[in-house]
């Protein structure tokens, strides 16, 4: 009895020691390929040659997804790619390392689609061989608090040939800095987004370099939005449109409101468009100076920001409703290209710039007419604006005049205390008369009126 239970006891201790030594693995190669996987003291290491298999978050999850001990993954020298969903949710995997042969180069191509996601992976240097990085490669979910606390480091190595950032690639990740390879001729939708729910993404500044050559075309919509971007940010010359919201705060997000940013164009700017809310609440932002390439800038592009001067670009073509609504601007060069070949100008594109003087290039014509409906401009006598917006009895004396000709203005309105005292004529209209400008400011008063000149 005695000899069984000792030899019991052996055997158990020796199965013990099996389970605490064994090696996982197996395959983990697409159609035609040669690839493996083994995991050995918190290191997974694919080996083998060709791509790794594409799995997902449901019926194929990668076979060694749920080992909490993994701290580090290797990837193999001829390894082509890392699949879908190859090593997203793991849980403590911080460092990823890419094998090189005697040359120092890994024959790793692309970077599936989701593929770290919701890893807190702190260090990656991605090969000069990857071309392609999938959609939301290295995305943080809302909830996923480790993966966004983990501040994380990413290098692109020289020579890099990648053409695309794809969509949310590393939204809500907290990074110190990113320099963009010259490459990279999109950055996608949301790539760099930082979701207000992203406490430990918000609290990092994000400083942005374009590599010198850049090739960027595009910032698409929202690329940027809610990031606390810190310091100069330069457009690379070859960018031809910031999308829609690509770097707008949302409404609650101060830190984002509040970051020191700054924006210029390298010399040579080919950009075309500004979209919608493009730059929205960045309180910061007091000043840009807009290539001449520009035709379009969006409707909102610029609300609530701290610009106070901007000139216009001379063949502008489009300026959306309220691109300016809420800053500090006080005097806009409005050029003659938004008027020509039958262009008309938003009614509301100059709304709510309260403090403005506008002047009509050469005294266009349809300009003239065009600034006869600014709401901060004509009032009528029902106290309301020609673009629908209301008009409060406390607004500020104005006087508004229409060149009539050299040295000579038509005193169109007198904003006094009350819209009776504008009632000069029968039926309520405002009676118009020839004033020099001097008789005309003196009629108006000098009391914080706006003035509307034309030169």
């Amino acid at each position: 009895m005695t000899q069984n239970k000792t030899l019991l006891i052996t055997l158990l201790a020796t199965t013990t020691m099996l389970s605490f030594n064994t090696q996982a693995g197996g395959s983990c190669g697409a159609t035609e390929a040669d690839c493996h996987w083994e995991v050995n003291n918190g290191v997974l290491t694919i080996t083998g040659t060709g791509a790794m298999t594409n799995y997902n978050n449901a019926s194929n999850k990668a076979p060694w997804r749920d080992d909490t001990s993994i701290t580090n993954v290797v990837i193999g020298k001829d390894i082509t790619s890392i699949g879908e969903h190859a090593l997203r949710s793991m849980s403590n995997l911080t460092n990823v390392t890419f094998e090189k042969d005697s040359n120092g180069n890994s024959a790793i191509q692309s970077i599936g689609t989701l593929a770290f996601i919701d890893s807190p992976v702190q260090n990656v240097t991605i090969p000069k061989s990857v071309t392609t990085l999938g959609d939301k490669a290295f995305k943080c979910n809302p909830a996923a608090t480790a993966c966004q606390e983990a501040k994380m480091s990413i290098t692109f190595e020289d020579g890099i040939d990648l053409k695309t950032i794809g969509e949310q690639t590393f939204i809500n990740r907290t990074q110190e800095s990113v320099i963009i390879p010259k490459s990279v001729n999109s950055i996608g939708n949301m790539a760099f987004q930082c979701d207000t729910t992203a406490t430990a993404c918000q609290n990092v500044p994000l400083s942005i370099i374009f590599e010198d050559g850049s090739q960027l075309e595009t910032i698409e919509t929202q690329a940027f939005t809610d990031r606390v971007i810190e310091g100069n940010l330069n457009i690379p010359a070859l960018v031809t449109e910031i999308g829609d919201r690509a770097f707008v705060c949302s409404q609650d997000n101060t830190a984002c409101q509040s970051s020191p940013l700054s924006v210029t164009f390298e010399e040579g700017s080919q950009l075309e468009t500004i979209g919608y809310g493009a730059f929205e609440k960045r309180n910061n932002l007091t000043s840009i100076d807009l290539p001449q390439t520009v035709t379009s800038i969006g409707a909102v592009a610029f609300i609530d920001t701290g610009i106070n001067t901007i000139i216009l670009p001379s063949d502008i073509e489009e300026i959306g409703p309220g691109a300016f609504l809420r800053t500090d601007i006080t005097e806009l060069i409005l050029p003659e290209s938004l008027f020509a070949n039958g262009r008309e100008l938003n009614s509301a594109a100059l709304a709510e710039l309260y403090n403005l003087t506008v002047y009509c290039q050469n005294n266009n014509e349809k300009c003239l007419n065009y600034t006869a409906m600014l709401c901060n401009g004509i009032y009528h006598m029902d106290g309301t604006c020609s673009n629908g917006y209301s008009v409060s009895e406390n607004q500020p004396n104005f006087a508004v005049y229409t060149k009539e000709s050299e040295g000579r203005y038509v005193l169109d309105g007198v904003r006094y205390k009350s819209f009776a005292d504008m009632a000069k004529g029968q039926n309520g209209v405002a009676l118009k008369r020839i004033y020099t400008i001097e008789e005309a400011n003196r009629v108006a008063g000098a009391k914080n009126r706006v003035s509307i000149r034309y030169r």
